[in-house]
């Protein structure tokens, strides 16, 4: 699949072709391409009739340009992972990910790629994590690494009193400010660019947030990140991961488990961790009561209070 969004076939195959008429329009290699379409018919992908392949109800609606849940981006997030993973068995010998370049320095188009990916996921959960979480009286709100808005658009679609605030790279703040035009919140929503280990995040935050980001920083950097947005949060404030959050074994969540090899090949130091670990590191961090919440599906919310 993520080969097939890389060659963009399903917006090739249109309203329906044979193998031939496709490899034309792709361009590229007749047998390679009929052989790809036969398994993506397989798939239900596509459907075969006679010779010719058309489109599903499912790639109709989330595979082809101008789809009405277009998909293609998220997609070629997985192609990119990919060209990681195989990279596996070089990095449990050493330990060490080859020619590893951090976020800032990706070009746009990884940049791209890897925010609508994120932006498919937090438009899913928003709204569920706003329930779970109670922003009444919230009004002021850091999202720390929050990537297109889609936790900030759902949190003040939630609070109508809430303003949010969207730390992240240079390279995506811009991107953020688009989803939130899109979703009529750029009078709501804000931006501002750094380095979240090292740049200054802000003052008196009643909430702030922070969505599948610890996994990429290691203990030492996670700890470090939570003394920082401890000085971030007004007195009383909530600090609020959302990740995977493994038990006691490091083996469950399954999902959790398997995602902590994705951060063996795709960083420096991240990993998924558990419930004992990121309790034990608000803590040490200055802050008190600290609760898991969990969630339908393998992500968990841990949430405390500045002491």
């Amino acid at each position: 699949l993520p080969s097939a969004r890389e060659l963009d076939v399903f917006t090739a195959i249109g309203d329906g072709r044979d193998a031939a008429s496709a490899a034309k329009s792709l361009p590229a290699d007749l047998r390679a391409t009929a052989i790809l379409l036969n398994a993506l018919a397989a798939f239900k992908l596509l459907e075969k009739k006679g010779e010719v392949f058309f489109n599903t109800p499912v790639s109709k609606r989330f595979l082809m340009a101008g789809a009405p849940d277009d998909s293609r981006d998220a997609l070629l997030h997985s192609a990119n992972m990919w060209k990681r993973w195989h990279l596996l068995t070089e990095v449990v010998k050493t330990g060490k990910v080859p020619a590893l370049e951090e976020m800032a320095k990706r070009d746009d188009s990884w940049t791209r790629t890897f925010i609508a990916a994120m932006h498919k996921n937090g438009a899913f959960r928003g709204g569920q994590v706003a329930r779970l979480l109670d922003l009444k009286g919230v009004k002021k709100l850091l999202d720390l690494g929050g990537g297109s808005g889609a936790y900030s658009i759902a949190f003040c679609k939630a609070n109508p009193a809430l303003h949010a605030v969207v730390f992240d790279l240079p390279t995506v703040t811009p991107l953020t400010t688009e989803y939130a035009k899109a979703a009529g919140m750029d009078k709501r929503i804000s931006t501002v660019s750094g380095d979240m280990r090292a740049d200054p995040l802000g003052s008196d935050f009643d909430v702030v947030y922070i969505s599948a980001i610890c996994h990429m920083w290691s203990p030492q950097e996670n700890k470090e990140l939570f003394v920082r947005v401890r000085e971030a949060l007004a007195p009383g404030g909530r600090i609020v991961v959302q990740d995977f959050v493994l038990d006691s074994t490091k083996t469950k969540p399954r999902m959790g488990a398997v995602f902590a090899v994705n951060m063996l090949v795709g960083t420096k130091g991240g990993n998924s961790y558990s419930a004992d670990e990121y309790f034990a590191w608000v803590k040490e961090a200055g802050f008190e009561n600290p609760e898991l919440i969990p969630m339908p599906g393998p992500n968990a919310l841990v949430v405390a209070r500045k002491a």
